[in-house]
């Protein structure tokens, strides 16, 4: 599962024995293939250890988005002991990407100091987001879900407004197993915890089998209910 955004990557590897020993000939480093190409011992930088030594080769051409490297290794300690081991990876250079984000039901308001952030038309091998209030500040990544509910608007952190009502914007992006990022998205709402204002200046005009009821309108009111007796 192991993935890298690199097109041309290092490859390093470690032949160690703590017996015996290993050291960097022909004799003991019986090959080296990488990514179908037997690889000779004076194209790889060699490092010593106690124990053996560390092997590190540059991929000298690219690799397409989505192909995979493999490397097999023989070799032999001094007492002609045998290993072999075979491990591969994939090359991730695109990332993931996401169209937008929206906030609680997106209608611009929201009670809700840790609304609910749904993600829309998400794809790319997403593992991780991050989210922030102001693009700049951001909150750790956190395992990728299709939808957060656990993102306070009312810290300071992350550019937050710090529990203030009002106004906000949250900033989402996406990173993959090689950590490739998306691009950033955003939605913009108002956080609105405060009730309406009350009416004021009711009246009731007696009519035919009827009340007619008029009133000064409350500030940020949205609906009215009338209640009889």
């Amino acid at each position: 599962d192991a993935a890298v955004s690199d097109a041309t990557p290092d490859i390093n590897f470690s032949i160690t024995d703590a017996g015996s020993g290993v050291a960097p000939i022909a004799t003991d480093v019986n090959v080296i293939i990488i990514d179908g190409n037997i690889i000779a011992l004076a194209d790889l930088n060699i490092f010593g250890t106690t124990d053996g030594n560390i092997y590190s080769y540059n991929l000298p051409y690219a690799k397409e988005d989505g192909a995979t490297v493999t490397i097999y290794v023989d070799v032999n300690d001094s007492l002609e002991n045998n290993t072999s081991d075979t491990w591969s990876f994939t090359i991730n250079t695109s990332g993931p990407s996401i169209s937008s984000i929206s906030i609680d039901d997106n209608s611009g308001y929201t009670n809700d100091p840790t609304p609910l952030i749904t993600l829309e038309g998400v794809s790319g091998g997403q593992t991780h987001l991050a989210l922030s209030c102001n693009g700049t500040d951001w909150k750790g990544w956190q395992t990728y879900a299709a939808t957060v509910t656990d993102f306070s608007l009312t810290t300071s952190d992350y550019g937050c407004p710090s529990g203030d009502d009002g106004a906000f914007t949250i900033y989402l992006k996406l990173k993959d197993v090689a950590d490739n990022e998306s691009s950033t998205v955003n939605d913009n709402s108002h956080l609105d915890r405060s009730g309406p204002g009350t009416v004021s200046n009711l009246t009731a005009e007696a009519g035919n089998h009827e009340v007619r009821l008029e009133w000064d309108s409350a500030t940020d009111a949205e609906n009215y209910r009338i209640y009889v007796d």
